[in-house]
Order: structure tokens, then C-alpha cells, then sequence
């Protein structure tokens, strides 16, 4: 009797180390707490394809700050070509080098970067986007990556990045187009400031990169509530942001739901990746027809 009751409290002590870890890790991070911004004007959801199978736990991720500044900072000035006697700047949390019209911000904390050309930038020369080469641009953007020993990626699709009218025309100037990256840990998209994004112009020179975060690390665990449940949460003023044009509808429908990582800010000494929901859907008119696209980002943590 006295090796059962052992067992039972050995077990209790397990579970409850356990649940105590995964109470720290949400507490200390405040994983589960995203800006809210809510749309006043949109009260009701419906969802038809929304799963309601929670998943039970995902890794939780840190982004780890960097170790060798020094050499992050050489890469980053070798893949952009700046000459060793280009102006420096060192401020508080990044490190100003310009060199012409080009200008890098390296980031203290974790290594990554901001670049822009100013000259590529101020470009006037119209892009068909039907006879770029997306194959070379994706090229150049992934030997960057490789360069930096970043692997693990989605690719995006190449779209404007800056569109310009002259006269009386209704059809835009393209003089940048631009293609972004997602980093993927456990398998799910990094969003928010943990993206990766280039543009080019249409000699193909890169206009600006950004790569903000470098590296991440497992820190623990964390349960996650199912897609459904986390709409729900959310018109119960749970946590989160909702972005649409529309300014009239009250309604709206929601149609998918990805689980995705979201950084807030990457300036902060220790940063917690938070396991929100990315959902999309339509505004609904009063006759039930769809209207403008609606976006809402919404913790998922349970």
C-alpha cells in the first residue's frame, strides 16, 4: 500500500512540475497576450471551415540573441559590398553604416539587419512583371540566406512593392517589385517582425533587405486551443487585432485559420515568439453577400 501511495505522489510531483513549466513559460514571456485593436463597427463571426480540434502542445521558441555581433556584422557589410571606410554610426540598440546611397542597420540584440539603396530605391523605370526572371530573383534572395545559414523558409510570390500614376492613367507604375520569406520553426510561418523581406528594381539591384531575426530557440512547450475556440475567445474580447477596409459591416465570416509564430518587435532584450492564429475571411453586407477581406491575428495559446 505504501509503494502505491509512493507511486501516486511521485506521479502528482511529475505532472505538477510539468504544468508548473508550462505556466512559467506563458507567464514569463506573456506569450499569450497580443495589442488589441478591435474594429468596433464588426460584432458578429460565423465560421464554417474553422477545425475545432485543439492541438495539445507546441514547441514555444525564443529569439536568441546574438553571439558574435562582430561577425554578423561582417556578413551582413560583405553580401551588400560596403567598402571598409564607410561612415559608422553605433547607437544604443544597432549599429548606422552608410557608404553612398546605401545604409545598413545591424541589430545588437540579435544579429540581423535592415539595408536599403537609396539609388535603387529612387527608381522611375516601369517593370513589366510578366518578363521578370522570378527564378534569378528568388536566386539572389536565397544565396543571402544561405550566406547567413538560414534554411528553413516559405517562399512568397514576387508582387509590387511600389506603384506609382502618372497623369491621367489608371494603370500604376511598378518601379520596385518585392518578395518576402517566412521562417518556419515546428513547421509554422514566423510573422510580424520576425518576416523576411527584399526588393529589387528593374535592373534587378536590390532597393532594400530585411532580416531581423537570425535565431531562435526551443524554450518549452505550450498548449494551443483550436482554431474555433480562439474565434470565439476573440468575439468574447479576447486578445487580438482585426484589420478590414470596410467601415459599415457587422458581420463577418471567417473561412481558414493557419497557426503561425508572431514577433511584436524584435528591439527587446528577450523576445517570445507567440502562438497566434492567423485567420481570414470576407465582411458580410446586410443582404449576407461578401464584401472587403478581413484579417484577424488572435492568440492561440490555451
Amino acid at each position: 500500500m505504501k509503494k502505491k501511495n509512493i507511486v501516486w505522489i511521485g506521479l502528482f510531483l511529475i505532472i505538477g512540475v510539468h504544468i508548473t513549466k508550462t505556466v512559467y513559460i506563458s507567464i514569463k514571456y506573456n506569450i499569450d497576450r497580443i495589442q488589441t485593436t478591435m474594429v468596433q463597427n464588426i460584432k458578429t463571426f460565423s465560421s464554417e471551415n474553422l477545425s475545432n480540434k485543439a492541438v495539445k502542445k507546441i514547441p514555444a521558441y525564443e529569439v536568441e540573441n546574438t553571439t558574435d555581433l562582430e561577425k554578423d556584422k561582417e556578413v551582413a557589410l560583405e553580401i551588400f559590398g560596403f567598402s571598409k571606410d564607410c561612415y559608422i554610426d553605433e547607437q544604443e540598440d544597432r549599429i548606422i553604416f552608410s557608404d553612398g546611397s546605401k545604409n545598413l542597420d545591424v541589430y545588437k540584440n540579435t544579429g540581423g539587419f535592415y539595408y536599403t539603396d537609396n539609388s535603387a530605391r529612387s527608381s522611375s523605370t516601369n517593370i513589366d512583371l510578366s518578363k521578370v526572371d522570378v527564378n534569378k530573383i528568388y536566386e539572389k534572395c536565397e544565396q543571402i540566406l544561405e550566406t547567413l545559414d538560414i534554411e528553413d523558409v516559405s517562399r512568397g510570390d514576387i508582387v509590387p512593392g511600389s506603384t506609382s500614376y502618372t497623369g491621367n492613367s489608371d494603370i500604376p507604375t511598378i518601379t520596385l517589385i518585392s518578395v518576402g520569406y517566412a521562417r518556419l520553426l515546428d513547421n509554422k510561418k514566423v510573422g510580424g517582425f520576425g518576416s523576411i523581406s527584399f526588393s529589387f528594381d528593374s535592373e534587378g539591384n536590390i532597393a532594400s533587405a530585411m532580416v531581423s531575426v537570425k535565431r531562435y530557440k526551443e524554450v518549452g512547450k505550450v498548449p494551443v486551443v483550436s482554431a474555433k475556440a480562439a474565434l470565439n475567445r476573440f468575439k468574447d474580447g479576447e486578445n487580438g487585432h482585426l484589420s478590414t477596409d470596410d467601415s459599415k459591416s457587422t458581420e463577418a465570416i471567417i473561412k481558414e485559420a493557419e497557426l503561425v509564430y508572431w514577433i511584436d518587435d524584435f528591439y527587446k532584450d528577450k523576445i517570445i515568439l507567440k502562438p497566434v492564429y492567423l485567420m481570414k475571411g470576407k465582411t458580410l453586407d446586410s443582404d449576407k453577400k461578401e464584401n472587403a477581406d478581413v484579417r484577424i491575428i488572435t492568440s492561440a495559446v490555451g
